[in-house]
């Protein structure tokens, strides 16, 4: 099974993974956690915070970290993400390429697509349920973290996605939540463990 955490910066994805790869009932079914460590891209680029980065240094991480991302999870088949294909395709819209010829804004949209729809389900948290913190390296620009979120929701709509949405802040009814879907999918007979 492959899961997928989505969201916007500063949703608590961070949090919920660790919560869900120390859960026992979670753990038993997906060992594995993949995810691209995006502040050491941003380090090996010399750039610190993205509110800094030029439009074009934006575009070679996010790029850089697609790339990783596919290669980290070519031909796994159990883990859990920190960041869907979705997040980085709503990034690239948002912030890296809005006001470009259609050719690049379109660059990684079907590659991205198609990796999201591999997950076996989404988990979208939404921006502002988590109060924001400031980390030195996302924006601190709150309008342009709603604008993420925004794109996210709508791709997740757009491309069919399936996901569930975790509207609440406490940690155990989210947790409770993942692993309940989870268990519904296995239940279903969709997906063997």
């Amino acid at each position: 099974m492959k899961i997928a955490l989505t969201g916007a910066s500063s949703v608590g994805k961070s949090f919920l993974s660790d919560h869900l790869m120390k859960n026992d009932e979670f753990s038993k079914h997906i060992k594995k956690f993949i995810t691209p460590d995006a502040r050491s891209i941003l380090d090996s680029m010399e750039c610190k915070n993205t509110d800094r980065m030029t439009r074009e240094d934006l575009r070679t991480f996010q790029l850089a970290y697609y790339k990783k991302k596919a290669d980290l999870e070519k031909g796994e088949s159990n883990f859990l993400t920190e960041r869907s294909f979705i997040d980085v395709e709503a990034y690239w819209n948002v912030r890296d390429t809005f006001d470009m010829p259609i050719n690049m804004k379109k660059m990684i949209s079907a590659k991205c697509k198609d990796h999201a729809q591999g997950y076996d389900f989404h988990v979208y948290l939404p921006f502002g349920v988590v109060p924001f913190e400031s980390d030195g390296y996302r924006s601190e620009d709150l309008e342009f973290h709603s604008r993420v979120d925004r794109k996210i929701l709508s791709l997740l709509n757009e491309w069919n996605i399936d996901y569930i949405r975790l509207d609440e802040i406490d940690i155990e009814v989210r947790l409770g939540n993942v692993i309940s879907r989870m268990e519904n999918i296995h239940k279903k007979g969709s997906f063997e463990f």
